[in-house]
């Protein structure tokens, strides 16, 4: 591997902090003025773009998404730069929701918005912009080329380190947007995430937000970091411009608490946004692997002294405002029942179990992040309290469960609950007709345990399984009793109506197949310079990109 020029390693990243007390979009407009003066990037050509539109809902989850006033301002913003700039708006939703119906659920407060979300700002910058979500465009297979492949048997053992330039993705499906656009824009919402230790930043929104649905979830276990690094080949951002104006923290990464805390954050380095985040919640950039191996790939600095911050906004003063408003509820899912019995004065009904490797990423933390969905709320927090008693089971378990009722959260349970059975006789599974419509192929098991016991068993599959599979095998196994407020599986009229609409236009504009185009060769990555760190052709230094690409 080349050594990394001088001028690779002494580049400096530039992050603004600056105030904007509410969501006024004159006011975001001005700060974000102040945020591109200050980092001096210039966006031109054709640029995508990505706003967090994971899942919005007026009452559960209104601080999930980065709310359209702040992309409204910041576009403003950049088209008084650069009058000849176009933007599309692209991107995924979460696993089992289409992306134009989210954009169009995330409505904000102001009145232009309450009625079409993100697509009123088709309207706004007539010509200028245009929302294309992953699901319905064209499709092109990027071939990677940084670092080494995988190995399957690398992709399947549970323990040991890998090298930091292996990679999880060979090929990866995205918009076609990406390969032909001459840069790229993020519009992340500041906030904690249990499943990406601990923050919901620029490179976690890349890393999943441009992949096509059936891509989100494969990767989401113990790679999960690895993936997400590896999509900055692809999706290394030129700018990125954060709404910290509401963060969300504490709970699920969708309805988790939104705090207001007045900031919008203007960086031109993920890593470097990233980073400075980190420390504003509190928390160590070193200390997440995320960050830390996209660090040493050389996507960006982590070490302060080669971030340059910038704004009118105190950061010391802003971390200490963040820590009044509570934990990132970060733990293990397993330590889940001891906070619910120290917070709520109650035991939790359900045992949680979770075994061999902690996979923060995979099915304990989904578990986690789905056991947040109720506990975020009062009203569900006290339901809780209520839910008939049973046993949860994720990863490699050895310990007998306490409950007859068991839940099995993952491949890994399913296996490792089999082998302490003596049998495991299916029940039931749901007919093919749910089944079509629900995220998962669940099963129940009547089983007798080795040494005594027998009960039911209910099988969730996947690695990990999506927190609506589990929403509705424990809805289905309690008779209804257990009831989170994002169940919502069976599209409803509308969402029904934007998947449709999603699978028609992606058929069409795919008709001759994906094409498979190699992110080496892509314009606007020639030129960075992680390039210049990996030794990968087309790199420039500085001085060659100053004269033009001439020595």
């Amino acid at each position: 591997m080349a050594a990394a020029p001088e001028d690779a390693r002494s580049a400096r990243a530039r992050v603004w902090v600056g105030r904007v007390p509410s969501y006024d979009i004159d006011s975001i407009r001005e700060a974000v003025t102040r945020g591109l003066a200050f980092t001096g990037t210039r966006l031109r050509g054709n640029a995508v773009a990505k706003a967090t539109w994971l899942v919005s809902h007026p009452r559960f989850a209104t601080a999930s998404a980065t709310r359209p006033e702040l992309v409204a301002g910041a576009l403003a913003a950049l088209f008084a730069r650069e009058h000849e700039l176009r933007v599309v708006l692209s991107g995924s939703a979460a696993l089992g929701h289409s992306a134009r119906h989210q954009a169009v659920r995330a409505r904000g407060r102001d009145e232009r918005f309450k009625r079409s979300g993100y697509i009123a700002l088709e309207r706004m910058f007539r010509g200028k912009l245009t929302v294309r979500p992953t699901d319905e465009a064209r499709l092109y297979r990027y071939q990677l080329s940084v670092g080494s492949r995988m190995s399957s048997e690398q992709r399947d053992v549970l323990g040991g380190e890998l090298a930091d330039e292996i990679r999880y993705w060979d090929r990866v499906v995205a918009g076609h947007e990406l390969y032909h656009a001459d840069s790229v824009l993020l519009f992340p919402k500041l906030k904690s995430s249990v499943l990406a230790h601990g923050l919901s930043g620029a490179v976690d929104l890349q890393g999943v937000g441009f992949l096509r649905g059936a891509d989100r979830i494969d990767g989401h276990n113990r790679h999960n970091d690895r993936r997400m690094v590896d999509m900055l080949e692809i999706s290394d951002p030129d700018l990125v411009i954060t709404d910290g104006i509401e963060i969300g923290l504490g709970g699920s990464t969708m309805t988790q608490s939104g705090h207001r805390l007045g900031v919008v954050i203007v960086a031109d380095n993920a890593v470097a946004h990233d980073a400075v985040c980190c420390r504003l919640l509190g928390m160590d950039p070193e200390a997440n692997p995320q960050l830390r191996l996209a660090a040493a790939r050389g996507f960006g600095p982590l070490d302060p002294d080669r971030i340059d911050v910038g704004g009118d906004a105190d950061l010391d003063r802003l971390s200490t405002r963040i820590r009044g408003f509570g934990t990132q509820g970060l733990c293990r899912v397993d330590e889940f029942p001891e906070r619910f019995a120290r917070d709520c004065g109650a035991v939790f009904p359900l045992e949680v179990k979770a075994g061999g490797v902690y996979e923060a990423a995979a099915g304990a933390g989904v578990l986690l992040d789905w056991l947040y969905t109720s506990y975020d709320h009062p009203r569900y927090r006290e339901r809780m309290k209520w839910w008939p008693r049973a046993s949860l089971l994720v990863g490699l378990v050895e310990d007998r469960p306490l409950h007859s009722r068991v839940y099995l959260v993952g491949d890994r349970a399913i296996a490792s609950f089999s082998e302490m059975c003596d049998f495991m006789q299916p029940a039931m599974m749901l007919p093919l007709s749910l089944r079509r419509v629900l995220p998962s192929s669940l099963r129940l098991y009547r089983y007798r345990l080795r040494g005594g016991g027998r009960g039911w068993a209910t099988s969730i599959p996947g690695n990990p399984p999506s927190r609506q599979a589990i929403s509705w095998a424990l809805f289905f196994g309690s008779l209804g009793r257990v009831r989170p407020p994002l169940l919502g599986a069976i599209p409803a009229p509308a969402e029904a109506f934007y998947q449709l609409l999603a699978a028609v236009l992606r058929r069409r504009r795919n008709r001759q197949g994906i094409r498979v185009v190699h992110a080496r060769k892509m314009e606007r990555m020639l030129q960075r310079p992680w390039r210049l760190r990996w030794g990968l052709p087309g790199a420039l230094t500085r001085r060659q990109r100053g004269s033009g690409g001439r020595s």
